[in-house]
């Protein structure tokens, strides 16, 4: 009898050891996260606003401390109107045009004083998903959602008299500035005003072209300079900026002014 007693008391003593060796572990449970929610940080995400040689770095937050207007959008698509809610641009900075550059190097081009933000947030809350962390909302007025650029890196004020355009034939009217010009090395060298080059292919990719399009005229100060675009897509000439004004030595032509792409 006492041999089962004491069988019984170690027993339970060995359990409640095993049971407070368990309580003292620490155990964590992974969060979960609900899908089409964005998990991406952009805590430190910065766009550069420049006008001229003047470049200013904001972050989201000081954005989010400025005076913000609201713009309605009746989306049919999926049968309710959205309340956008962000800084109208023109709060940065002047100029005939502001150009907007996404994180992926999409270039859009808006006349200043078109309605627009740079949305923040949406029906209260802050862009999730492919809209986050910031998104340019354009009256459809001016155009079509195809203007609504993600991701926004570069706001860029510039004067007309200070750019080639490029327009005609295309579903994207662009103004080129000096500075624009070095998109396609990247938002640092935007931002440093590198380079001040780029090739001929790659400008009219981004103004991108209509079926309808079968020649380019080079408006410069000197006159219309016309090629076919077979011709043109296959020299691929460099456009540069040097002495205050816009070349392409490889066609002659200076004092560039604008790209009229035509039938």
């Amino acid at each position: 009898m006492k041999r089962a007693v004491l069988a019984i008391i170690i027993l339970l003593t060995f359990s409640l050891g095993c049971i407070s060796q368990g309580n003292t572990r620490e155990t964590t449970t992974p969060a979960l996260v609900s899908l089409n929610v964005s998990t991406e940080d952009y805590s430190n995400w910065t766009v550069y606003v420049t006008n001229g040689e003047n470049v200013t770095e904001y972050t989201l937050d000081e954005l989010k401390g400025m005076p913000m207007e609201e713009m309605l959008d009746k989306d049919l698509s999926i049968g309710k109107t959205l309340v956008w809610k962000g800084v109208p641009p023109q709060k940065l900075g002047k100029g005939d045009v502001i150009n907007f550059v996404s994180d992926d190097l999409y270039l859009v081009s808006i006349p200043y004083y078109t309605k627009m933000i740079l949305a923040l947030y949406v029906d209260g809350n802050p862009l999730q998903g492919n809209d986050a962390p910031i998104k340019l909302i354009v009256d459809l007025s001016y155009g079509c959602r195809c203007n609504w650029i993600k991701k926004i890196r570069v706001v860029e004020f510039v004067r007309k008299s200070e750019c080639f355009s490029v327009y005609g034939e295309v579903f994207n009217i662009l103004y080129f500035s000096p500075r624009t010009l070095n998109i396609f090395r990247g938002i640092d060298s935007i931002v440093k005003n590198e380079s001040n080059s780029a090739r001929l292919k790659d400008v009219l990719d981004k103004a991108i072209l209509k079926e309808t399009a079968k020649k380019v005229v080079f408006v410069t100060g000197e006159g219309r300079f016309e090629y076919s675009l077979e011709e043109v897509l296959e020299k691929d000439p460099t456009i540069v900026y040097e002495d205050g004004e816009f070349k392409i030595p490889e066609l002659g032509i200076n004092d560039l002014k604008g790209i009229n792409i035509e039938k």
